[in-house]
């Protein structure tokens, strides 16, 4: 009897192994012949809260199960489906959660997300899928001037193709660092985590082409997102009741938000034309460039044509700091920065006698640092800096995200000549038009003879001696300050009638007016409204 028992529980452990075997699931095929070592006991795997520990160990289980687990299947299938709740898998999706066993468990506790694929450093921004997005969205380091580190540029320039995978990347980067709190950029970011839905991403991550490990760990953020965000959304409230400066900062991006909503419709065409730059450049192909200095040069005209003279009526020729000015006027229009960011693009990699000497390189140069209106979030940046917000705290102030954008034409010099003045006269000279200025006269005292002492006064630089002098006679003289002929850009010069007041940097107009001190006419070789 003894024997025959011992012969029976064999037995039994024998078929419960071969049922185990054979009800193994069809997604266990993923494994790929390769075994992943169940760690823990069924009893542990029903305890255990954290994924990155209990995954692997259903995977085992339920694949290559060790013999308590194979005689406790039901157990095994019940906490699978709890798994597949929490993380919105269908049983399909568990072939993502094999290949995620296979990863190593640094991997999958720490590793960050890549782009993959031969093309991965020159993938264009728009072939961006949701993986892509998140992966770039969630990364800290990278390539100094990389314009995809900036991140609320970044998720700005995927514009209306930013999934919410992608979306669940930027929020994340927005609120996830720890106990700092950082109003500015918490108002950039408020509309996503309002408009975050995280019930499409199982279906976003379906399509994409990336590994099945890959898809898990993005699975196991929206399972853990619920806590960190409910916590920022109790501090986002203590903030804004803390002073009314805040509340308008939050205002003021909601409305900068709700502007874009209708800009993403009636800037369709320069939008476009930005990405398709963007594209070019992350490329770096030739032939997606073909064209664009003459499309991108078109685009900014048109923009900045559309900016009014009054925009501009406060400002004084005179001021050493016009031209520094007059381009901060013009990048705080959103149409005529998401021009000059075209534009920019377009001169990247092109040589310096290939650019517009003055345009390209002084207006770009301030693309850098400012945060400009790339989409929703830079533009409410830009709102709130010069918003005027006020806070009832006197110690309190509006901080501006560091930013630092590497664009354009890296730094190279304008080039030479200029001039200002009234003009007298103009003549064609090909593509270019030689400005003559209307003298400028004006008297002067000039001594015209010095009597010398032999007491020195000063030793010069240069080691040989200065001696003392007055002067025996005076005289008056009549001299010209006017500036020495220029030449302009022909196209820069419509509109431009001999009389008016002009000045020339580089050979760009600068500023045109119908004389001295009037407002502005023309801004850059554009005619104004």
């Amino acid at each position: 009897m003894k024997r025959i028992g011992m012969c029976g529980v064999s037995v039994l452990g024998v078929i419960g192994l071969a049922h185990a075997a054979e009800a193994a699931p069809a997604w266990c095929e993923a494994l790929e012949g390769h075994k992943v070592t169940q760690e823990h006991g069924v009893d542990s795997m029903l305890d255990e809260k954290e994924p990155r520990w209990v995954l692997p160990d259903l995977v085992a289980a339920s694949c290559t199960p060790r013999a308590d687990a194979a005689q406790r299947q039901e157990e095994v299938g019940e906490l699978r489906a709890e798994w597949s709740k929490k993380l919105g898998l269908t049983e399909a999706d568990w072939r993502d959660v094999a290949d995620y066993a296979l990863l190593d468990q640094t991997t999958r506790n720490n590793g960050e997300l890549r782009l993959l694929g031969d093309d991965a450093a020159k993938r264009p921004w728009s072939k961006f899928d949701p993986i892509d997005q998140y992966a770039t969205l969630r990364e800290g380091a990278g390539i100094s001037g990389s314009l995809e580190l900036d991140h609320n540029f970044f998720a700005d320039a995927l514009g209306t193709r930013l999934t919410e995978t992608g979306r669940l990347g930027y929020v994340l980067d927005c609120i996830g660092r720890g106990t700092t709190v950082e109003p500015e950029r918490w108002a950039m970011c408020q509309g996503d985590v309002e408009r975050l839905d995280l019930s499409k991403i199982p279906g976003e991550l379906r399509g994409s082409t990336h590994p099945g490990g890959d898809k898990i760990r993005i699975r196991i953020a929206v399972m853990e997102a619920a806590e960190p965000l409910a916590a920022h959304a109790a501090q986002v409230k203590k903030l804004i009741a803390s002073d009314p400066g805040y509340a308008r900062m939050f205002e003021i991006a909601k409305t900068t938000r709700e502007e874009w909503a209708g800009r993403y419709q009636k800037d369709a065409a320069l939008l476009a034309l930005v990405s398709k730059t963007e594209d070019a450049r992350r490329s770096r192909s030739r032939q997606a460039s073909a064209g664009c200095a003459e499309e991108t040069r078109a685009a900014w005209k048109a923009a900045a044509s559309n900016m009014p003279a009054s925009a501009f009526a406060n400002l004084s020729i005179a001021d050493s700091s016009f031209e520094d000015r007059v381009v901060g006027i013009m990048l705080n229009d959103p149409e005529v920065y998401l021009a000059t960011v075209a534009m920019a693009n377009c001169a990247h990699d092109r040589d310096r006698e290939e650019l517009d000497s003055y345009i390209e390189e002084k207006v770009e140069r301030q693309l850098h640092f400012w945060p400009g209106a790339r989409g929703p979030r830079t533009q409410a940046m830009s709102a709130i800096l010069t918003g005027g917000v006020e806070f009832d705290d006197r110690a309190l102030q509006v901080r501006q995200p560091s930013v630092d954008r590497s664009f354009g034409t890296n730094g190279k010099s304008p080039a030479g000549g200029g001039g200002r003045g009234i003009i007298a006269k103009l003549t064609p000279q090909g593509d270019k038009v030689l400005v003559t200025f209307k003298p400028d006269l004006f008297k002067e005292q000039r001594c015209d003879a010095w009597k010398y002492s032999n007491r020195v006064v000063q030793i010069s630089s240069d080691g040989s001696l200065v001696y003392d002098a007055t002067c025996q006679k005076m005289i008056t003289v009549t001299l010209d300050k006017s500036s020495k002929p220029t030449t302009v850009a022909a196209d820069q010069m419509a509109g431009i009638t001999k009389g008016m007041y002009v000045a020339i940097t580089s050979d760009t107009l600068l500023y045109a007016s119908p004389k001295p001190n009037a407002p502005a006419t023309h801004i850059f070789g554009v005619k104004l409204k």
